[in-house]
């Protein structure tokens, strides 16, 4: 039996490179029979193949391994694929268009007899409106008779308004408050103005008109009233509107924004 010491050498040598005539020929060097140096290499050579041989199977048995797994994960995704394709394909639940159902997918567009019209939006109905002094900067000359407009804008089914001015008597004389054509739209000429109240000096109350009747009210820009002043003094003076309110036919108030004028007498 080869001693284990030479078969561990051999194997330390051919680790490090050299050959086998090379470990043969130390080995004889060093007084070791040359059959027991032939059967070391042997062994040794031996064993290196048949590791080899098992690394080989190894790797070759991890391959086929994740090959296998490889073709699962592709097979789990064309079935998961192929599920989802059908799933979408599938055909909606079918409508009948006349049997009194508005049903999933229907609108009164392309089946009036099933589905109602959708009223009219919110937001149309109540989006703000805004109210001014127009122009809201003006310059006179002392004494002089001016006029300023009370304006609306983007107005809604306005029926009726009502509003207070605010002026400095000392500055200013109020003189007069005419309507305009505003509410008379649509064809509606039957319009009420109330008399307004001017006995207080510096503010004029209860300037308001109103549509009549069941007809709607009027939308759009436009003037609404027409304030006519005079000039007394140099100076500057802020005209306000008090206590604005806007309504429709159904007396809903109408939101406002109010934007307030000034007149400059030089």
């Amino acid at each position: 039996m080869v001693d284990q010491r030479l078969i561990d050498y051999v194997i330390s040598a051919v680790n490090q490179g050299k050959s086998h005539e090379e470990i043969k020929a130390i080995l004889l060097e060093r007084g070791w029979l040359e059959k027991d140096i032939d059967e070391a290499i042997y062994i040794v050579t031996k064993k290196a193949g048949t590791q080899e041989k098992i690394s080989e199977k190894s790797k070759t048995g991890h391959k086929k391994i994740y090959l296998a797994g490889a073709l699962i994960a592709i097979l789990i995704l064309c079935v998961t694929g192929y599920y989802i394709f059908w799933l979408f394909s599938l055909p909606g639940p079918q409508t009948e268009c006349g049997n009194g159902i508005c049903e999933k997918g229907e609108t009164y567009e392309t089946c009036p007899s099933d589905c109602e019209q959708s009223p009219p939006t919110q937001e149309n109905q109540t989006s703000e409106s805004r109210i001014s002094i127009n122009p809201p900067v003006k310059n006179v000359a002392n004494g002089e008779i001016f006029t300023l407009d009370v304006r609306v804008s983007d107005v809604q089914e306005l029926y009726g308004f009502q509003f207070d001015v605010e002026y400095d008597s000392n500055i200013l004389e109020f003189q007069t408050a005419t309507g305009s054509d505003f509410l008379s739209r649509n064809g509606n000429d039957n319009i009420f103005c109330v008399d307004y109240n001017a006995q207080t000096l510096g503010i004029v109350k209860n300037i308001a008109c109103t549509r009549t009747g069941q007809v709607g009210g009027v939308s759009g820009s436009g003037t609404i009233q027409t304030l006519t002043f005079k000039a007394l003094k140099t100076g500057t003076c802020e005209i306000k509107l008090r206590d604005v309110k806007l309504v429709r036919v159904n007396l809903e108030e109408i939101s406002v924004t109010i934007t307030n004028g000034k007149v400059t007498i030089s």
